[in-house]
């Protein structure tokens, strides 16, 4: 749920329905209430929720699901034509819905092949949504990357950067360039329709020619880099089985936006997994890193500073932090 207001919506997978806890005062989290969707047929509830004017919002078979997380009460949903399936053998959707300010949300997502995951169409494709009228007010196709997702925080000028992750960049090299996403990445303030035409960062030119993306700014004139070192690798990327037993070969980078490189954190854990799960918290952005197996977890947080910060460590995987206070 929204942050500080010590309330937690939690969606299962065994039914389809969210549930409201609350955080009392001495810690404890109470049953406050449960909405189902089992009107919409679906067999669970996934995906991230975004919160604006007193409604709630996911995305379900190709829908925007609207519910009103006070009441617990289903609203009714919202057609998103951009991401239908139009049919046998062509490219399948793949969406995800982030909020753009306090009025707006964005649905982006790419299209994978049918038969190939890892082969994309030539673009990716955004809608966004104004929330207090629930009107769609853009939808576009970005010819310049096949995948795209927003990474960090908002700059002081409401500027949100679009990046790809660099795990999808390595399928170009290992199958042909028909796969995959390139390193690119994009900014529009939340008030636009669309992304700069005149902005585009090529990433792994900042990192000296590595696989690098999930550009991540933690302000404004500090960048992370998530960047694959290639030289750590047993195996060269044109070899498909590169990754069977894979070392960890993911490290920072810190850029400032007047720069024409990066540079790598010297001070830092290297990692098996790019961090494209990412949460952010009292503006702080925390990632997570795990082990080659996903046995084993720890939080990581991004300085301001360029820091790297290692905190909680736990077994198993963690799917990620949420702040109820």
């Amino acid at each position: 749920g929204p942050a500080h207001e010590g309330v937690l919506y939690v969606g299962s997978y065994t039914e389809p329905t969210i549930e409201r806890l609350e955080l009392t005062k001495d810690g404890q989290l109470e049953r406050a209430g449960k909405v189902s969707f089992a009107n919409l047929g679906l067999p669970y509830v996934e995906g991230a929720q975004v919160f604006s004017h007193g409604k709630a919002y996911f995305l379900a078979n190709g829908e925007l699901v609207v519910w009103d997380p006070e009441k617990m009460e289903f609203i009714g949903t919202i057609a998103v034509p951009e991401f239908a399936y139009t049919g046998e053998g062509e490219y399948l959707p793949s969406a995800a819905v982030v909020a753009l300010g306090e009025d707006r949300l964005m649905i982006y997502g790419h299209w994978s092949d049918a038969d190939e995951w890892n082969r994309w169409a030539d673009h990716s494709t955004q809608v966004i949504l104004d929330t207090e009228t629930d009107e769609v007010v853009a939808a576009f196709d970005e010819p310049r990357s096949e995948m795209l997702e927003p990474y960090g925080k908002p700059t002081s000028d409401g500027y949100v950067y679009f990046s790809s992750d660099p795990a999808y960049q390595t399928e170009a090299i290992t199958y042909g360039p028909e796969y995959s996403s390139g390193p690119f990445a994009f900014h529009m303030r939340t008030t636009d329709s669309s992304f700069d035409p005149d902005y585009g960062i090529d990433m792994s030119q900042l990192a000296e020619g590595r696989p690098a993306g999930v550009l991540t700014p933690v302000s404004d004139d500090t960048f992370f880099v998530d960047v694959l070192h290639t030289e750590f690798l047993p195996k060269p990327l044109t070899d498909p089985t590169w990754g069977e037993e894979a070392p960890a070969a993911y490290r920072f980078w810190i850029w400032h936006p007047d720069d024409h490189h990066a540079t790598e954190i010297e001070d830092q854990p290297t990692r098996y997994s790019s961090t494209a799960f990412q949460t952010i918290v009292d503006g702080n952005v925390y990632v997570q890193d795990h082990d080659f197996e996903y046995t084993e977890w720890t939080l990581l947080r991004l300085g301001a500073d360029g820091s790297v910060r290692s905190g909680l460590h736990g077994a198993g995987y963690s799917v990620g932090i949420v702040q109820l206070r």
